[in-house]
């Protein structure tokens, strides 16, 4: 399993600016990519993750907001890609939740990444199975 612990992620909705007719990348957005791939290339892969696999997402909030928890992982997904995996398309299995209570200095989303086939991930999926 690879875990890298990002800074918390910037929702879908703030992710792109209005520039005239045309849709650019907002300043939030450009400052937490740039946070982001600090950790991402401290990772150090001697290549792209190219299999498939199982992503699960453990985030803290910094407050007590409301937020879209589905809204969060579009830009942790994008980070990822070609920087720790080949393409997106690869996660096969996602699973995301809230960790701990909200928290200004703990904030983040510790991003965990496995094989989609490792028994680990196997079981989960044949318990999942077992739900039905």
């Amino acid at each position: 399993m690879l875990t890298i612990n990002l800074p918390f992620p910037v929702s879908v909705n703030a992710m792109y600016s209005n520039a005239g007719k045309r849709r650019i990348k907002s300043k939030r957005y450009k400052a937490w990519r740039q946070e982001a791939l600090k950790v991402v290339g401290g990772a150090r892969l001697n290549s792209l993750i190219d299999y498939p696999i199982m992503l699960q997402i453990a985030l803290t909030p910094p407050d007590k907001r409301k937020r879209d928890l589905s809204n969060l992982e579009k830009c942790i997904g994008d980070i990822l890609t070609d920087n720790i995996i080949v393409d997106d398309s690869q996660i096969k299995l996602l699973c995301m939740w809230w960790d701990d209570e909200p928290s200004k200095v703990n904030a983040g989303a510790r991003v965990m990444i496995d094989p989609l086939h490792s028994p680990a991930v196997q079981e989960l999926v044949s318990s999942l199975e077992d739900v039905k």
